[in-house]
């Protein structure tokens, strides 16, 4: 299947390997549609993995699904990208690791440089009403408040850190209805975060940096440090999500 998706603000057109909708995204889609039938006002589902491994493809692709697909109640997918700090905080504080300072604009897309209270209070906020979801703009590299109309009855919040145990984010995880997480070995991701900001034009030397100082960690963050999840999904060296494990109480009266 090919389909024509908006990630990350960008249209793309990307093609998604067939057994896979029917083996893993159709019956995930079925699953949280169950929920908004048996009396949800609105299903909420919590989206981690570490960067690289696709989460706002995949959630954009559940979008597109049940857009299109009768059976399945609308998901709207929402990054927790619009929540991070804005350049003029990341650029005046820090924080002490390894003995080091460390401003915070070095470090951006760290669980440090998010404002997780207010994603905490906003998702909270989810269950019951419809509202304004800020989003990040990928020009300005800088987030913008109440960009986003939520209405659909199922939402899914994806980001790197809202499956994460440490506090004050292990509070995001209580409120999910349910909650997915994707693991892949870290030369995978390497290999996709490290082509994708060659693609976006950076140099070589400046992407390989960014890797060790940036990505590297946080997905050693990620990996080691997320809360459990119902559905545990593996990114196989082809690209390929596969279903690693699920808890079998949530799939046991999906069609």
């Amino acid at each position: 299947m090919r389909v024509e998706l908006t990630v990350s603000g960008f249209l793309d057109n990307i093609s998604f390997n067939d057994d896979e909708i029917d083996s893993v995204h159709l019956p995930i889609l079925r699953k949280i549609s169950n929920l908004v039938r048996v009396g949800k006002e609105r299903v909420v589902v919590l989206f981690a993995g570490p960067p690289g491994s696709g989460k706002s493809t995949t959630a954009a692709l559940w979008e597109f699904l049940s857009l299109h697909d009768t059976s399945l109640e609308d998901v709207q997918h929402l990054s927790i990208d619009g929540f991070h700090f804005p350049n003029t905080y990341l650029n005046t504080h820090s924080l002490k690791k390894d003995g080091k300072l460390i401003g915070l604009h070095e470090i951006k897309g760290a669980p440090e440089t998010y404002n997780v209270e207010a994603l905490i209070q906003t998702v909270h906020q989810l269950r019951n009403s419809n509202l304004l979801w800020p989003e990040y703009d990928r020009k300005l590299h800088d987030p913008g408040e109440n960009q986003i109309s939520v209405t659909a009855p199922i939402v899914v919040v994806e980001g790197n850190w809202v499956l994460f145990r440490q506090e004050p984010w292990n509070n995001l995880a209580k409120l999910a209805d349910f909650t997915i997480i994707i693991e892949a070995d870290e030369p995978v991701l390497k290999h996709r975060l490290i082509e994708r900001k060659l693609r976006g034009g950076f140099s070589e030397e400046f992407v390989q940096e960014h890797y060790r100082k940036a990505d590297q960690p946080n997905i050693n963050l990620v990996m080691n440090d997320s809360c459990k999840a119902d559905v545990v999904l593996e990114l196989e060296k082809k690209n390929i999500l596969t279903m690693k494990s699920f808890r079998k109480k949530h799939f046991s009266d999906t069609p």
